[in-house]
Protein backbone atom coordinates (compact mmCIF):
# COMPACT_ATOMS: atom_id res chain seq x y z
CA UNK A 1 0.00 0.00 0.00
CA UNK A 2 2.98 2.39 0.92
CA UNK A 3 6.16 0.54 0.11
CA UNK A 4 9.26 2.47 1.87
CA UNK A 5 12.69 1.80 0.41
CA UNK A 6 16.37 2.66 2.38
CA UNK A 7 18.65 3.89 -0.79
CA UNK A 8 21.84 5.59 -0.71
CA UNK A 9 22.05 9.47 -1.69
CA UNK A 10 21.84 10.19 -5.03
CA UNK A 11 19.10 10.78 -7.87
CA UNK A 12 16.71 8.43 -8.80
CA UNK A 13 13.53 7.38 -11.05
CA UNK A 14 10.81 5.64 -9.71
CA UNK A 15 8.22 3.18 -11.55
CA UNK A 16 5.33 2.86 -9.92
CA UNK A 17 2.86 0.28 -11.62
CA UNK A 18 -0.91 -0.21 -10.41
CA UNK A 19 -1.00 -4.11 -10.99
CA UNK A 20 -4.90 -4.27 -11.29
CA UNK A 21 -4.89 -2.29 -14.44
CA UNK A 22 -1.36 -2.66 -15.50
CA UNK A 23 -0.94 1.20 -15.63
CA UNK A 24 2.21 2.62 -14.74
CA UNK A 25 3.17 5.86 -13.60
CA UNK A 26 7.12 7.42 -13.31
CA UNK A 27 8.33 9.68 -10.41
CA UNK A 28 11.90 11.11 -12.39
CA UNK A 29 14.74 12.82 -10.78
CA UNK A 30 13.69 12.35 -6.74
CA UNK A 31 17.16 13.65 -5.20
CA UNK A 32 17.81 11.97 -2.44
CA UNK A 33 20.39 13.37 0.53
CA UNK A 34 21.78 12.00 3.63
CA UNK A 35 19.22 11.61 6.41
CA UNK A 36 15.76 12.56 3.85
CA UNK A 37 12.43 11.23 5.05
CA UNK A 38 10.38 11.68 1.60
CA UNK A 39 7.13 10.76 0.30
CA UNK A 40 5.88 10.73 -2.77
CA UNK A 41 2.75 9.89 -4.55
CA UNK A 42 1.35 8.74 -7.87
CA UNK A 43 -1.98 8.95 -8.97
CA UNK A 44 -4.29 6.49 -10.85
CA UNK A 45 -7.42 6.98 -12.27
CA UNK A 46 -9.60 3.79 -13.07
CA UNK A 47 -13.19 2.53 -12.23
CA UNK A 48 -14.76 -1.12 -12.33
CA UNK A 49 -17.28 -2.69 -13.81
CA UNK A 50 -19.43 -5.85 -12.83
CA UNK A 51 -20.98 -8.06 -15.28
CA UNK A 52 -23.42 -10.53 -14.28
CA UNK A 53 -25.61 -13.20 -16.76
CA UNK A 54 -29.20 -14.02 -16.33
CA UNK A 55 -30.95 -16.96 -17.75
CA UNK A 56 -34.75 -16.98 -19.34
CA UNK A 57 -36.06 -18.03 -15.94
CA UNK A 58 -34.06 -14.85 -14.17
CA UNK A 59 -31.26 -17.03 -12.40
CA UNK A 60 -27.32 -16.16 -12.59
CA UNK A 61 -25.12 -18.02 -15.35
CA UNK A 62 -21.62 -18.34 -15.09
CA UNK A 63 -20.17 -16.33 -17.55
CA UNK A 64 -16.84 -16.08 -19.16
CA UNK A 65 -15.98 -12.34 -19.85
CA UNK A 66 -13.01 -10.82 -22.26
CA UNK A 67 -12.47 -6.79 -21.74
CA UNK A 68 -10.27 -5.19 -24.98
CA UNK A 69 -9.86 -1.71 -25.68
CA UNK A 70 -12.56 -0.43 -28.24
CA UNK A 71 -12.53 -0.96 -31.77
CA UNK A 72 -9.20 -3.17 -31.50
CA UNK A 73 -8.13 -6.87 -30.67
CA UNK A 74 -5.78 -5.84 -27.91
CA UNK A 75 -7.44 -8.28 -24.88
CA UNK A 76 -6.95 -6.77 -21.44
CA UNK A 77 -8.49 -8.86 -19.29
CA UNK A 78 -9.94 -11.89 -18.86
CA UNK A 79 -12.29 -13.45 -16.32
CA UNK A 80 -14.75 -16.57 -15.63
CA UNK A 81 -17.92 -16.79 -12.88
CA UNK A 82 -20.66 -15.71 -12.15
CA UNK A 83 -20.47 -12.11 -11.62
CA UNK A 84 -16.64 -11.18 -12.60
CA UNK A 85 -15.68 -7.60 -12.05
CA UNK A 86 -12.99 -5.69 -13.84
CA UNK A 87 -10.87 -2.78 -12.35
CA UNK A 88 -9.86 -0.78 -15.46
CA UNK A 89 -7.89 2.51 -16.92
CA UNK A 90 -10.35 5.59 -17.17
CA UNK A 91 -11.11 4.70 -21.15
CA UNK A 92 -13.59 3.10 -24.05
CA UNK A 93 -13.58 -0.66 -23.76
CA UNK A 94 -15.65 -3.63 -25.52
CA UNK A 95 -16.06 -6.61 -23.42
CA UNK A 96 -17.01 -10.18 -24.73
CA UNK A 97 -19.39 -12.23 -22.67
CA UNK A 98 -19.69 -15.65 -23.25
CA UNK A 99 -21.98 -18.47 -21.98
CA UNK A 100 -19.92 -21.27 -22.47
CA UNK A 101 -22.79 -24.37 -22.21
CA UNK A 102 -24.27 -23.07 -25.81
CA UNK A 103 -21.69 -21.15 -27.01
CA UNK A 104 -23.34 -18.16 -27.34
CA UNK A 105 -21.24 -14.90 -27.42
CA UNK A 106 -22.38 -11.09 -26.57
CA UNK A 107 -20.92 -8.05 -27.14
CA UNK A 108 -20.82 -5.15 -24.47
CA UNK A 109 -19.21 -2.25 -26.69
CA UNK A 110 -18.12 1.39 -26.18
CA UNK A 111 -18.36 0.76 -22.62
CA UNK A 112 -16.78 4.06 -21.15
CA UNK A 113 -15.37 3.93 -17.82
CA UNK A 114 -14.63 6.84 -15.58
CA UNK A 115 -12.12 7.73 -12.70
CA UNK A 116 -14.04 6.60 -9.64
CA UNK A 117 -16.53 5.21 -11.42
CA UNK A 118 -18.69 1.59 -10.67
CA UNK A 119 -20.96 0.12 -12.99
CA UNK A 120 -23.22 -2.65 -12.95
CA UNK A 121 -23.99 -4.33 -16.44
CA UNK A 122 -26.63 -7.53 -16.82
CA UNK A 123 -26.65 -9.66 -20.22
CA UNK A 124 -29.25 -12.09 -20.72
CA UNK A 125 -28.87 -15.34 -22.51
CA UNK A 126 -31.85 -17.73 -23.16
CA UNK A 127 -31.50 -21.33 -22.95
CA UNK A 128 -33.37 -24.38 -22.26
CA UNK A 129 -32.59 -27.87 -20.65
CA UNK A 130 -32.95 -31.53 -22.03
CA UNK A 131 -32.01 -34.38 -20.13
CA UNK A 132 -32.16 -38.01 -21.89
CA UNK A 133 -32.40 -41.42 -20.10
CA UNK A 134 -32.95 -44.55 -21.93
CA UNK A 135 -33.95 -48.32 -20.46
CA UNK A 136 -33.45 -51.47 -21.74
CA UNK A 137 -35.58 -54.43 -22.57
CA UNK A 138 -35.60 -55.69 -18.91
CA UNK A 139 -36.72 -52.09 -17.88
CA UNK A 140 -33.21 -51.49 -16.32
CA UNK A 141 -31.90 -48.06 -16.72
CA UNK A 142 -28.90 -48.07 -19.55
CA UNK A 143 -25.48 -46.18 -20.21
CA UNK A 144 -26.33 -44.14 -23.26
CA UNK A 145 -23.91 -41.76 -25.63
CA UNK A 146 -26.25 -38.60 -27.27
CA UNK A 147 -25.16 -36.67 -29.51
CA UNK A 148 -27.45 -33.72 -30.22
CA UNK A 149 -27.53 -31.70 -34.12
CA UNK A 150 -29.50 -28.80 -35.55
CA UNK A 151 -32.60 -30.22 -36.47
CA UNK A 152 -33.02 -31.48 -39.94
CA UNK A 153 -29.16 -31.59 -40.24
CA UNK A 154 -25.79 -32.99 -39.90
CA UNK A 155 -24.41 -30.23 -37.56
CA UNK A 156 -23.39 -31.43 -34.48
CA UNK A 157 -24.01 -29.26 -30.97
CA UNK A 158 -23.09 -31.84 -28.13
CA UNK A 159 -22.12 -35.04 -27.42
CA UNK A 160 -22.32 -36.78 -24.03
CA UNK A 161 -22.46 -40.34 -22.21
CA UNK A 162 -23.80 -40.96 -19.22
CA UNK A 163 -26.63 -42.43 -17.56
CA UNK A 164 -28.55 -39.58 -18.09
CA UNK A 165 -27.03 -36.90 -20.23
CA UNK A 166 -28.52 -33.02 -19.80
CA UNK A 167 -27.15 -30.81 -22.50
CA UNK A 168 -28.18 -26.76 -22.13
CA UNK A 169 -29.29 -25.32 -25.46
CA UNK A 170 -30.33 -22.51 -27.69
CA UNK A 171 -33.94 -21.96 -28.56
CA UNK A 172 -34.33 -24.06 -30.94
CA UNK A 173 -35.61 -27.38 -32.86
CA UNK A 174 -33.07 -30.38 -32.56
CA UNK A 175 -32.42 -33.78 -33.24
CA UNK A 176 -30.79 -35.77 -30.86
CA UNK A 177 -29.35 -39.41 -31.82
CA UNK A 178 -29.23 -41.79 -28.69
CA UNK A 179 -27.22 -45.15 -28.38
CA UNK A 180 -27.31 -48.21 -25.97
CA UNK A 181 -23.46 -49.18 -26.25
CA UNK A 182 -23.90 -51.92 -24.31
CA UNK A 183 -27.16 -53.50 -26.83
CA UNK A 184 -25.58 -51.80 -29.47
CA UNK A 185 -28.61 -50.18 -30.47
CA UNK A 186 -29.59 -46.08 -31.03
CA UNK A 187 -32.78 -44.33 -31.29
CA UNK A 188 -33.74 -40.61 -32.80
CA UNK A 189 -35.16 -38.17 -30.67
CA UNK A 190 -36.43 -35.80 -33.82
CA UNK A 191 -37.29 -32.29 -33.78
CA UNK A 192 -37.21 -31.95 -30.15
CA UNK A 193 -38.36 -28.05 -29.25
CA UNK A 194 -36.22 -26.35 -26.79
CA UNK A 195 -37.68 -23.36 -25.78
CA UNK A 196 -36.07 -20.26 -23.23
CA UNK A 197 -36.78 -21.62 -19.48
CA UNK A 198 -37.67 -24.89 -20.47
CA UNK A 199 -36.27 -28.40 -18.67
CA UNK A 200 -37.41 -31.12 -20.88
CA UNK A 201 -36.72 -35.08 -19.65
CA UNK A 202 -36.98 -37.82 -22.80
CA UNK A 203 -36.74 -41.89 -21.82
CA UNK A 204 -36.14 -43.78 -24.46
CA UNK A 205 -37.20 -47.39 -24.51
CA UNK A 206 -34.56 -50.06 -26.11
Amino acid sequence: GSPSFTLEPGTYDIKVRYSATKDERWIRGVQLKAGDDLEREAHFAFGRIRLSGLGGDGKRVYLGVSVYRSGSNEKIQQKTGGSPSFTLESGTYDIKVRFSPTKEEKWLRGIQIEAGQKLEREVRFAFGTIQVSGLGPDGKQVYLGATVYHGGSNEKVHQKTGGKPKFTLEPGSYDIKVRAGSLKQEKWLRGVQISDGAELKEQVQF
